[in-house]
C-alpha cells in the first residue's frame, strides 16, 4: 500500500498547482489560507485512492488522522519522522477544528505538500546518493536566493541534523523547510517592521522566543542561535 500512496501523491500534487513548499521555501506555507480547501481540484479517482489509504489508518474511524495514526500512515510509505515533525506537520494543514488531527481534506494537502518537499530535496541531491551535504544544502540555498555564510550554513546543519551524520536525510529536510520559513519571516520583519508572520509562525510550530528578542531587529546568527536554544530545551 505504501508504494501505491507514494504514487498517488505524486499524481496528486499536479493537481494542486499552488500547493507551496517547491525549492525549499516559498509564499508562505504556514499560512492557513494557502491551506485550506485544496484537495477540491483532485480528480475523483486520485481521490478515491488516497481515501482508501486514509481510511486504512483511521484506526478508530472517527474521520480524523491524530499523530500515532499519521506516523503509522508515514511509516507504512517509508517515511521515519520524529514525534515533533509529525505534531509540526499536523499544525501546517490543520486548519479546521477540533485541532490536533486532521481530516481527509487536510490529510490530502499534506500529501501533496511532503511530495512538493520531496521534490526539493531530489533537487538539491545533485549527486542522487538519497541525502544532502553541506555544500548540496548551501548551493540550493544560494539557488532559491538565501544567501548564508558557511556559519550560518552549519547552525542550520545543527537544527535538523538529529542523527549528527553531517547530512540531511528527507525526514530532517521537512523540518529544515520550516525553518527556511522563520529565515524569510526574518527577513521580512527586518526589512518592513512587521513581525505578523515571523510571530504567527513560531507560535504554530511551538516556538517560543522571548518578547524582548522578537521586539527587536535580529541578525541571522542570533536568530538561529535562539532558535536552536528553544528547541534544545524540547530535545
Amino acid at each position: 500500500m505504501g508504494h501505491c500512496f507514494v504514487g498517488v501523491v505524486k499524481l496528486a500534487f499536479i493537481y494542486f498547482g499552488q500547493i507551496p513548499g517547491v525549492l525549499l521555501v516559498s509564499e508562505p506555507f504556514l499560512n492557513s489560507k494557502t491551506m485550506s480547501n485544496k484537495s477540491t481540484n483532485l480528480p475523483d479517482a486520485v481521490k478515491a485512492n488516497l481515501k482508501k489509504f486514509f481510511t486504512a489508518f483511521d484506526k478508530d474511524g472517527n474521520g480524523k488522522i491524530d499523530p500515532g495514526e499519521l506516523k503509522s500512515a508515514l511509516e507504512a510509505t517509508g517515511f521515519h519522522f520524529a514525534p515533533q515533525v509529525i505534531n509540526r506537520m499536523i499544525k501546517l494543514v490543520n486548519v479546521r477544528p477540533p485541532f490536533g488531527s486532521i481530516d481527509f481534506e487536510e490529510f490530502c494537502n499534506l500529501s501533496a505538500y511532503l511530495d512538493a518537499t520531496r521534490k526539493s530535496f531530489d533537487s538539491a541531491d545533485t549527486n542522487k546518493n538519497g541525502k544532502i551535504d553541506m555544500k548540496e544544502l548551501g548551493e540550493a540555498l544560494l539557488d532559491t536566493g538565501f544567501s548564508i555564510t558557511s556559519t550560518q550554513l552549519k547552525k542550520l546543519l545543527k537544527l535538523v541534523d538529529m542523527d549528527g551524520n553531517g547530512d540531511i536525510q528527507f525526514e530532517e529536510f521537512v523540518s529544515l523547510s520550516f525553518y527556511l520559513k522563520l529565515i524569510s519571516d526574518l527577513f521580512e520583519k527586518n526589512k518592513s517592521g512587521n513581525a505578523t508572520s515571523l510571530n504567527e509562525d513560531l507560535s504554530r510550530l511551538g516556538i517560543k522566543l522571548p518578547t524582548s528578542q522578537l521586539s527587536k531587529d535580529h541578525s541571522l546568527d542570533d536568530f538561529l542561535d535562539a532558535i536552536y536554544k528553544a528547541e534544545r530545551a524540547k530535545w
